[in-house]
């Protein structure tokens, strides 16, 4: 039996923890700590391996990194269902602690295979906790905090790409590794700290999740979950197909690679944290379905953006102008679909439930970015623009004429933030 049936609220443990705002700082550095190991994998990871002569082949293997987190929705109902969503990040984030100090034994090029392992463990860790992260954040904001947390979560992301990616590359050749490391592992740490005095909402065993499959074909089978799932499959595929391809279109076009970083390395990034302050103050004064329809033409622009620059006649002004409205706006659909997946989330289930939603949101943007570069080969970069707009406004038009407000409503919580009970660190996994 799991020690969470038998937990007892502990003690408060003072003011800070107390405070209402004090569950965003635990989350956003939760949010930032996920992604500045993930930027360094994906981005920095690579580029040091080809600096060491590692082989193009070893680095396109890295793209298996990505299967933990496409799948994890598997090993979800676990989570949920064992022990508190605390335990479960403590835990993991230990792991990955662990493991990213052990990357500095090996060398990263004649040890690829052990460097791979330990990258695949370190990321089958991180998804599991990412679940438990989720499951928390489900928890612990009510309905109106949700597209303020979710904000928190897109910035935090942006700014792990930044540290982790770009500063990461920055520093290697001034530092070397294991101070790149140490600094990952310090933030891997601060949250752990925060985390610790922090109170969880807790539910009572009975309305935790069964294992087996059936939790998850129950998510989809909910009232409006197909719409909705619809809706996260094909949103993102217009302006998804024409983002991935301006990179290498301004190549082609000879925008010099100085200016390409700058646009996507530095301006972007934080023009995109700028845009996750406006995106819930637009949220809470429009409503879901409204600010759904908003961000869908607001997509259509982005495409439209996308397409002149790549066109031949603009110069480099209008490319600016045009990647600081792509940049400013990146991050509004994102902040409003995970504020409606909480919301049709249940507390017993929150992790699981979650983390459905947002795999077909991943679904929809590999399909997207796969399908983009097969289509530029074959018919070029304006005509996939056009393409891609007119995907976008269909799914307007779905969304418009079946998407109802009732398809995006949510679950009334039995247990709210306010009625946080904290578990023992016993109740971990395996504990």
């Amino acid at each position: 039996m799991s020690t969470l049936d038998t937990a007892i609220p502990l003690r408060p443990v003072g003011s800070l923890a107390d405070h209402r705002r004090y569950k965003f700082f635990v989350l956003f550095f939760l949010y930032v700590s996920q992604s500045i190991p993930a930027a360094f994998f994906v981005m920095a990871f690579p580029v040091l391996l080809r600096q060491g002569g590692a082989s193009l082949q070893y680095i396109g293997i890295l793209n298996l990194l990505l299967l933990p987190v496409i799948f994890r929705f598997v090993w979800a109902p676990f989570v949920d269902h064992y022990a508190s969503y605390r335990g479960w990040i403590l835990t993991m984030q230990t792991g990955c602690i662990a493991l990213m100090i052990s990357i500095g034994f090996f060398d990263w090029v004649d040890d690829f295979w052990v460097i791979f392992a330990i990258c695949m463990l370190y990321t089958l860790l991180s998804t599991t906790q990412d679940v438990g992260v989720d499951g928390l954040a489900v928890r612990a904001l009510d309905h109106d905090e949700r597209p303020a947390g979710n904000a928190l979560q897109v910035a935090g992301q942006y700014l792990g790409t930044i540290v982790g990616g770009g500063a990461m590359i920055m520093l290697f050749n001034h530092v070397g590794l294991p101070v790149n490391l140490a600094i990952i592992v310090a933030v891997l740490a601060i949250p752990m700290l925060l985390l610790i005095p922090y109170r969880e909402p807790l539910v009572e065993k009975k309305e935790r999740i069964r294992l087996g499959i059936k939790p998850i074909v129950e998510v989809v089978r909910r009232p409006g979950m197909l719409k909705w799932m619809c809706v996260l499959v094909g949103y993102y595929f217009g302006p998804l197909m024409s983002g991935n391809l301006i990179r290498p279109l301004l190549v082609d076009r000879k925008v010099p690679l100085e200016t390409i970083g700058f646009l996507f390395g530095v301006m972007s990034p934080l023009l995109a944290v700028a845009g996750c302050a406006i995106a819930p103050w637009i949220i809470g004064m429009l409503g879901r379905r409204p600010s759904m329809i908003l961000f869908t033409v607001v997509a259509v622009m982005q495409i439209a953006c996308d397409s002149l620059m790549g066109a031949g006649f603009v110069g480099l002004a209008t490319i600016y102008g045009c990647a600081a409205f792509l940049a400013f706006t990146s991050g509004f659909f994102g902040i409003l679909a995970y504020a409606i997946a909480m919301d049709k989330s249940k507390n017993g289930s929150a992790g699981t439930d979650f983390t459905v939603q947002i795999t077909f949101l991943l679904i929809g943007q590999m399909c997207a970015g796969v399908t983009a570069g097969f289509l530029a080969q074959a018919i070029g970069y304006q005509p996939v623009f056009g393409i891609a707009i007119a995907m976008e406004l269909v799914v307007l038009v779905a969304i418009l004429r079946f998407v109802r407000e009732e398809d995006l409503a949510g679950f009334v919580s039995d247990t709210g933030p306010g009625t946080a009970v904290t578990a023992p660190l016993s109740t971990a996994p395996g504990a």
